[in-house]
């Protein structure tokens, strides 16, 4: 019986822990029934929480990877793919989905309402015939372009007919041409930048230096030294006067005829004119009367001409010879005569500038003494002239300087008659050509400008063309031509506007500078839609000596075309499949984010758009992100990673006014665009409609996705101010 009984309370005992064991399960059963949905839907409706925070940090992520300006350094962001679950065997959580879409939900930016496109085509621009009409400022139009002014102050015309020109000018160029012969009186001096002498002109001074003497007077010259001897009374009817001699400069002057004395000798000073000739001696008779002013007279020496520039080019002839001695003075029967005047001496020509080409004649001759045939002594001729040619970048051919340069002497005058003689040549000067650094007299200004007018590119004859549509506007590149030595610049802008008189256009000092063959709808003061359009170039120089030039400017542009400011895509897209929160789903499209579940849509995060207006008119401002990179999709993992690295940010339209301004949007979620679209003008006061200084929504869904199309209106008075930034964003996803 013991045993029976114990046996029954082992059989007890097992009975009864399987049935406490039996309750344990159905009270479990029971709790986790009831708690892990609940469980299930918090875990969810954290994540569903949490989600968002990940959209956030990732906008601002692309943003900084935007604004870092470094492609090499991508930004990360992890987004949470699954929500939490209880541990319990062969519960999973749902999965989530992650997709980039780098073409999808497409948004333009575009500068009219969108009317009918009229007939396309091409144009090109070239101003520089009208450039003298143009704004300016220390800048000079000449034929070869624009170029800086001189800080002389002073422009001397080109010389194109025959005239006189004396004394000392500072000037921007001089010119000769036109076939024209320019006298100089003495003494001329040109300080400018540019010289050109056209071939088949005369610039001269023969003559116009120093007087020669009259009969048995020595000649003049400013030191005193250089004038040719006065020659001596004859003693008796055989011999007559002796000749005068020659004027002397840069070689010797000849000695006359049965004179003694020699003839005047080499001065070689840079600032005189050449010496004029001795007289030639008066006759005295064999009872020892002297016959007054019988002797020839002399020869006047050549004129002083400097040029100084830094560029001359002399193609003519540059002239400063000394005149002829004149032949005794006969008496009214012949039996009686004095003698020959002497020849003048060349005289000075001076060139120096940094570039000198010569490929003209430079001369400075001395002229012959004075002829008596046989009648008496000849006057001794003129000493040959000074010629100095200084450069030093220049192309004058040292090697062929004989070519181009003539400092010759005067031939003595010639004597007949027994025991008269004949006179004696000069000698010739000595030409001076040497390299040598140039120091300017004058310089260029430091800078300078030039503005042109206000083009209307829907007036320039294009056939076909409908003017009143002139938002159909598109433009291409800038180009221009210039020639730029070293240490000079041109700084060229371009801006454009909806007025005629470009008052709403961007000031100059805010436009950037343009290098040559841009793009002019990539600059922030230019815009396609825009039918006004307006250049300026500055022109500076680091070196007062040499100035840059601008010879055209060209822009072309075409009609016809929509003129889309900036074109953007691309959107980041996760779903869960949640069990309590079905078609649950963030977008991440155009820097905002829209948030989806049960076939409704709003704008989470805001885009980069703002709207406002004021009695001005309507004010946009707009970035356009763009996302990039290959498309990939990401599902199931318990989070993803999402790389932004920068590509682009570019200003593209720094506050230009337009009559119209409509952003088309290629989506799947009109509704939500639209929805804060609506909101948005709303809470700025701006009505809907079609006027001036409303908005108007339009959709057309006949096939997904929708586009929607919002235009905001404004006219010349209350335009639509625009601020646009293109942004561009390389996107990839990493498990």
């Amino acid at each position: 019986m013991t045993a029976f009984w114990k046996s029954e309370q082992a059989v007890s005992e097992v009975v009864g822990v399987l049935l406490i064991m039996a309750i344990l399960l159905s009270l479990s059963a029971i709790f986790f029934s009831r708690e892990v949905p609940a469980w299930t839907k918090e875990f969810e409706y954290q994540h569903a929480a949490k989600v968002p925070q990940d959209f956030a940090a990732l906008g601002a992520q692309i943003d900084m990877a935007l604004a870092s300006e470094d492609p090499a350094t991508p930004l990360s962001t992890a987004i949470g793919m699954t929500p939490g679950t209880v541990p319990l065997v062969g519960l999973q959580a749902a999965e989530g989905t992650l997709t980039f879409e780098p073409d999808e939900e497409t948004f333009e930016c575009i500068a009219t309402t969108l009317e009918a496109a009229n007939t396309s085509g091409n144009a090109y621009w070239n101003d520089s015939s009208t450039w003298t009409k143009f704004e300016k400022y220390h800048v000079k139009v000449t034929d070869s372009g624009v170029r800086l002014e001189s800080d002389a102050g002073e422009y001397k015309d080109p010389i194109e007919t025959n005239g006189t020109l004396s004394g000392e000018y500072y000037c921007d160029r001089f010119i000769v041409r036109n076939n024209s012969t320019l006298t100089v009186p003495g003494r001329l001096t040109i300080h400018a930048m540019n010289i050109f002498v056209d071939e088949g002109t005369l610039i001269t001074a023969d003559g116009w230096g120093y007087a020669g003497g009259a009969g048995n007077k020595p000649g003049y010259n400013g030191s005193g030294t250089g004038g040719g001897k006065g020659g001596d009374e004859g003693e008796n009817k055989k011999e007559g006067g002796y000749g005068g001699g020659g004027g002397g400069c840069g070689g010797e002057g000849g000695r006359g005829g049965n004179n003694t004395d020699s003839g005047g000798s080499a001065s070689h000073l840079n600032d005189l004119m050449g010496s004029g000739g001795g007289g030639g001696g008066d006759w005295k008779d064999p009872n020892g009367k002297i016959v007054l002013s019988s002797g020839g007279a002399g020869g006047s020496g050549g004129g002083y001409i400097q040029l100084d520039a830094a560029t001359i080019d002399i193609r003519g002839i540059i002239s400063a010879n000394g005149s002829d001695g004149v032949g005794a003075q006969l008496s009214k029967d012949n039996n009686f005569f004095g003698g020959g005047g002497g020849g003048g001496s060349g005289g000075l020509i001076i060139i120096k500038g940094n570039v000198v080409n010569i490929t003209g004649m430079l001369y400075a001759m001395g002229g012959d003494g004075g002829s008596n045939d046989d009648k008496g002594t000849g006057g001794g001729g003129g000493g040959g002239g000074e010629i100095h040619v200084y450069y030093d970048s220049s192309i004058f051919p040292n090697d062929v300087k004989a070519d181009h340069i003539n400092v010759g002497y005067g031939n003595g005058g010639s004597s007949g008659k027994e025991g008269a003689e004949d006179g004696k040549n000069g000698t010739p000067g000595s030409p001076v050509v040497n390299q040598s650094l140039y120091f300017p007299s004058i310089f260029y200004y430091s800078s300078g400008y030039i503005v042109s007018n206000m083009i209307n590119v829907s007036d320039q004859g294009q056939v076909g063309y409908d003017t009143k549509n002139s938002t159909l506007i598109r433009y291409g590149n800038v180009t221009y031509g210039s020639e730029l030595p070293p240490d000079t610049d041109i700084v060229l802008k371009v801006r454009t506007s909806m007025c005629p008189d470009m008052h709403d256009a961007l000031p100059w000092e805010d436009c950037p500078p343009v290098a040559n063959n841009t793009y002019i709808p990539n600059l922030p003061s230019a815009s396609d839609g825009h039918q006004y359009i307006q250049w300026r170039a500055e022109l500076l120089t680091f070196d007062p000596r040499i100035t840059p030039v601008l010879s055209w400017v060209n822009i072309s542009y075409e009609y016809g075309k929509r003129p889309v400011l900036v074109t953007s895509s691309g959107h980041l897209d996760y779903k869960s499949q949640y069990l309590y929160f079905p078609n649950y789903q963030l977008v991440h499209t155009h820097g905002g984010t829209i948030k989806l579940q049960d076939d409704e849509s709003f704008m989470l995060f805001a885009p980069p758009i703002f709207v406002s207006t004021d009695d001005s008119g309507i004010s946009l401002k707009i970035t356009a992100v763009n996302l990039t990179g290959t498309k990939r999709t990401l599902s199931g993992r318990l989070s993803a990673t999402v790389q932004a690295s920068y590509l682009e940010d570019t200003l593209l339209t720094n506050g230009l006014n337009f009559a119209n301004i409509t952003l088309n949007i290629t989506t799947n979620y009109p509704a939500a665009w639209a929805d804060w679209f609506n909101t948005t003008c709303k809470d700025a006061g701006i009505v809907y409609g079609n006027a001036s200084g409303q908005y108007n929504i339009t959709y057309k869904s006949t096939a997904a996705p929708d586009t929607l199309q919002i235009v905001f209106y404004g006219n010349e008075t209350k335009p639509v101010n625009l601020w646009l930034k293109r942004s561009r964003a390389k996107v990839e996803i990493t498990s």
